[in-house]
Order: structure tokens, then C-alpha cells, then sequence
């Protein structure tokens, strides 16, 4: 858009949330609407409720030719269940119910799950792009613009070995540029190092804080944790033998009492949030997978404090001793989410 003058935008704002709700604190839009109403001129952004503020600002942005850019917007979101993708702060509810109903620019929100709260306005003035992967020719593309250097074919090849994961090709792009000046042969010493990449990775390791703080102790965090065990597609048998009573500590005891039912729904909410693979149509139920990128990020990220992996050892020994009796191979290591 840069090359296109903005297609006549007349005021740029752009705010970015993912750094917000990764440090255990509750997630605020405070910061963001100080910030904005003041940049787009309001005489006292302390005024008012945050309903009002939220107004406020929507009738600040609406009657000129703006670029609003929401990026991350996920933190501030309700995770899939029952509230799903709407906004827990009403500032930012009210800001862009207003902006659906008028706005003469455009307002463009990165979210990894719809926003619920203008579901109402998608096909009219809300306009839903799902841009989790990326064409061959697209990925290519982005690896070209962060500066990779290689023949056509070969970065089409990179794109689809990566399923055209937006993230991932970003954080590969930018880590060769740096180490190996773009050359797209090294891109297999680089794939397990991706998160330290110093311009891309503290935002991405921010990605995943955002979804422990997102779904809590909950059975969501659990299936993560016990899927990033496998080097592998974990298949049902050695599921079940992990979920057999009694639970194991620090990682099925949320699960242990999970109906059928409440199982495939927690499946269900992680595929939504794009941290699980799609159902195989061929084999469904059969073989669950997390995305290799997901699992390559989260275990590159390390864990916050001593909560879990090594120190349940008890756990551990359990986890070893049963997937030895269904054959399966576990990693050498414990993951993000373990």
C-alpha cells in the first residue's frame, strides 16, 4: 500500500496488542485508546466511560479517509467456547460497532479468530480474509520481499514445505537475511531456531504467551501440552493411554473426566485457533496433529518459571513407562505448553 500512496489515505494510525496480556497482567485497551484519541485530536481523552471513549474516537476516525491498523488483536478477545472472538473491553467494542455501521477509510484488523462482535456486518461493510496460508506463488513472494535470494521454483518448494504459514516464512525470511544473507539453501540449519530471530522472534514467543494467558488451566492448555510430547501425528491409541486414570500430574487432570463430547469440542476450539491441523476427511478421529510450526515455536520459547515440565518428574516417569507400552516415541524434550 506504501507504493500506492495508501490509496489516498489521508491520517495512517497503527497499534499493535500482542504486547498486551503476555505478562499475567488482565489485558487492557486503556493504553491504545489514550493514545489514539489523542493522536487523532480529542480535547480529553480521560473523558467519559470507555463505551464513550470508544464512540468518541469511531466519530474522530470515521468522517475522514483513515487507515486504522489493529494488529493482534487476539489477547483481547474471548478464546473459542461459548463467547468466541468477542471483545472483553467495551471501548474497543464500541469503536468498531461504530466504524462498521460508518467509516469513510478502512479499518484493517489482524486476529487469529473472527471478531464476534461485528459478525453481523460480514459480506456488507466487514470483509473476512482468511489468510492463514499462503499460495505457493504468494509464499514465494514473501520470501522474496524480506530478502531470500534463490530461484523461483526452489522458493515455491520452501512456501510449501512451511504449508504457507504466514508467521513461519516471515520469521525464515528474516533470520536468513541476517545469517546467511538471504541464500535459501540454509534454510533447514535455521527452521529449529526460528523464535531467537532478533527482529521477529520476541513478537512471536509474545504469540504464544497471548494463547497460555488466552485458554488459562484449562483442558485446552492440557491437549496442547500432551500433543507436544509427539515428534509425530499422535494417534488415538496412545491418547487414550495417556488419558487413562489416574491422571497424570501436570498434565491430564483436567482431561481425565472429559466425555467423548467435551473431547472433539476441545479439539474443535484448537483448530479454530489455528494451533491444531485440520481433521484428516480420510481418517477422521484417528490422528491428531499440532502444527509443526506451532510446536517448533513453542519449544524454542522455553517455559515461564518452574510451574511444570522436569520438576513433575513423577509425571514424567508415568508419561515414559505408558507410551513405552503403546510405542510411541516421545521427544527428548518438554515444549512450550508441557
Amino acid at each position: 500500500m506504501a507504493t500506492d500512496r495508501y490509496r489516498s489515505a489521508e491520517l495512517i494510525f497503527g497499534w499493535s496488542f500482542y504486547r498486551q496480556g503476555t505478562s499475567g497482567d488482565t489485558s487492557s485497551a486503556d493504553e491504545f485508546l489514550d493514545a489514539a484519541l489523542t493522536w487523532f485530536g480529542d480535547p480529553d481523552p480521560r473523558l467519559g466511560t470507555a463505551w464513550e471513549k470508544g464512540e468518541r474516537l469511531a466519530k474522530l476516525i470515521a468522517h475522514r479517509r483513515t487507515l486504522l491498523i489493529l494488529d493482534g488483536l487476539e489477547p483481547l478477545q474471548d478464546p473459542p467456547g461459548p463467547q468466541e472472538g468477542r471483545l472483553r473491553e467495551p471501548a474497543l467494542k464500541a469503536l468498531l460497532r461504530e466504524l462498521a455501521a460508518f467509516n469513510s477509510g478502512l479499518c484493517l484488523i489482524a486476529t487469529r479468530i473472527a471478531v464476534g462482535d461485528i459478525t453481523d456486518h460480514e459480506g456488507s461493510s466487514c470483509l473476512r480474509r482468511d489468510l492463514e496460508h499462503l499460495s505457493s506463488d504468494a509464499g514465494a513472494n514473501l520470501l522474496r520481499a524480506s530478502g531470500v535470494k534463490g530461484d523461483e521454483e526452489e522458493l515455491r518448494n520452501v512456501s510449501d514445505d512451511f504449508s504457507g504459514h504466514c508467521l513461519a516464512l516471515t520469521l525464515l525470511g528474516s533470520y536468513l537475511t541476517d545469517a546467511y544473507n538471504g541464500d535459501i539453501r540454509f534454510r533447514k540449519e535455521v527452521s529449529q531456531r526460528l523464535a531467537h530471530d532478533v527482529r521477529q522472534g520476541a513478537h512471536a514467543r509474545k504469540v504464544m504467551d497471548s494463547y497460555e494467558i488466552w485458554f488459562g488451566e484449562g483442558p485446552e492448555l492440557s491437549v496442547l501440552r500432551m500433543l507436544g510430547l509427539f515428534d509425530r501425528p499422535a494417534d488415538e491409541k496412545a491418547l487414550r493411554t495417556l488419558l487413562d486414570p489416574p491422571a497424570i500430574r501436570g498434565l491430564t487432570e483436567s482431561l481425565i473426566d472429559l466425555s467423548p463430547i467435551g473431547w472433539r469440542t476441545v479439539l474443535a476450539k484448537l483448530r479454530r485457533a489455528r494451533l491444531l491441523a485440520g481433521e484428516d476427511p480420510y481418517n477422521p478421529a484417528t490422528w491428531i496433529r499440532i502444527l509443526w510450526f506451532v510446536n517448533i515455536l513453542a519449544n524454542s520459547s522455553g517455559l515461564k518459571g518452574s510451574r511444570l515440565g522436569r520438576n513433575a518428574i513423577s509425571g514424567f516417569t508415568t508419561i515414559i513407562k505408558r507410551l513405552r507400552l503403546s510405542c510411541r516415541i516421545v521427544l527428548g524434550r518438554w515444549s512450550r505448553f508441557s
